[in-house]
């Protein structure tokens, strides 16, 4: 597990983003499996400030964050948009680091 970096402002926007993006995957009807875990995501970034999360919680979260962004862009609001992505690219490259430092470990053969 990995303690998610983010700051209060950008943690009241994730959630937010995540409650959206939750209610649209429910309405879909190919993605309501995914639906607990986000649910699960969301129950953990309500509960810590700085949560401790998974690679996969950090993709839904990552997921959410691009979702509202393309909403954002569709409505004109650019630079909103813009804050969402690079927020949504903070999270992935922890998630990329986590998963680098936690994962499997090859060793090349000669």
């Amino acid at each position: 597990m990995n303690k998610l970096e983010i700051t209060g402002s950008e943690r009241f926007i994730l959630q937010a983003a995540l409650a959206r993006y939750v209610k649209w995957l429910g309405g879909l009807e190919t993605k309501r499996g995914y639906v607990p875990y986000a649910l699960v995501a969301f129950r953990k970034l309500a509960k810590e400030k700085q949560p401790l999360v998974d690679g996969g919680e950090m993709i839904t979260y990552v997921d959410a964050l691009r979702n509202r962004a393309n909403v954002f862009f569709g409505q004109g609001r650019l630079k909103d948009s813009e804050f969402l992505h690079e927020l949504a690219r903070k999270i992935d490259l922890q998630r990329q680091y986590y998963q680098y430092t936690n994962g499997p470990k090859i060793e090349k053969s000669s």
